[in-house]
C-alpha cells in the first residue's frame, strides 16, 4: 500500500492509503516507499498541515480502519467528538451501545490505526485523568492543548 512520511510538530507521521482512503496514520517513519502521486495521501498531508497550523478542525479524508465491528463502532463515535472537546472512556462505551464495555472501548482507542483523524486523543478517564495514548501521553497532552488553544 502507498505510504508517505510527513513532518509534524509531534515528529514524523507515516500515512498509509489503499488508494481510496486512509488506512493508517502512525507516529514515526515507517514508510518503505514514498507515494507522492497518491491523491488520498496528498490530501491528508495537506489537511494535517492545516490542522497543525490551527486552520482546520475537521478532516474530509475518508478513513477505512480494519478491525472488529465493536472497534469500528467506537471509532465512528470518536469521529463525532467536536474539536477541542473530550469525553470519557465510559461515555464512549455508552455512545458505542455497550455502556458496560469501558475496557473494550479503551482497548479500541489503543488500537486505533488512524491517529489524529480518528481522534482517540479526545478520550479521557472518568476521574479527570488524561488516560493513555498509543503515541504517548505527552503527544496526547500536546494535541489536546493545541485544540483548546486554536479553537475558534
Amino acid at each position: 500500500m502507498p505510504s508517505l512520511v510527513v513532518p509534524s510538530p509531534l515528529g514524523a507521521l507515516t500515512l498509509t492509503s489503499d488508494g481510496s482512503s486512509i488506512t493508517n496514520i502512525d507516529f514515526g517513519k515507517h514508510a518503505k516507499t514514498m507515494a507522492s502521486s497518491d491523491k488520498v495521501l496528498m490530501k491528508c498531508r495537506k489537511e494535517l498541515q492545516e490542522y497543525f497550523d490551527g486552520k482546520r478542525s475537521s478532516f474530509s479524508a475518508t478513513v477505512s480502519p480494519e478491525d472488529t465491528a465493536f472497534q469500528k463502532k467506537v471509532w465512528r463515535e470518536m469521529l463525532c467528538i467536536p474539536y477541542g472537546s473530550t469525553i470519557s472512556y465510559k461515555e464512549l462505551s455508552k455512545r458505542a451501545g455497550k455502556p458496560n464495555a469501558i475496557r473494550a472501548a479503551a482497548s479500541a482507542c489503543g488500537k486505533n490505526p488512524i491517529v489524529i483523524l480518528v481522534p482517540c486523543h479526545r478520550i479521557t478517564a472518568s476521574n479527570g485523568g488524561i488516560g493513555g495514548y498509543s503515541g504517548g501521553v505527552e503527544k496526547k497532552r500536546w494535541l489536546l492543548r493545541h485544540e483548546r488553544e486554536t479553537q475558534a
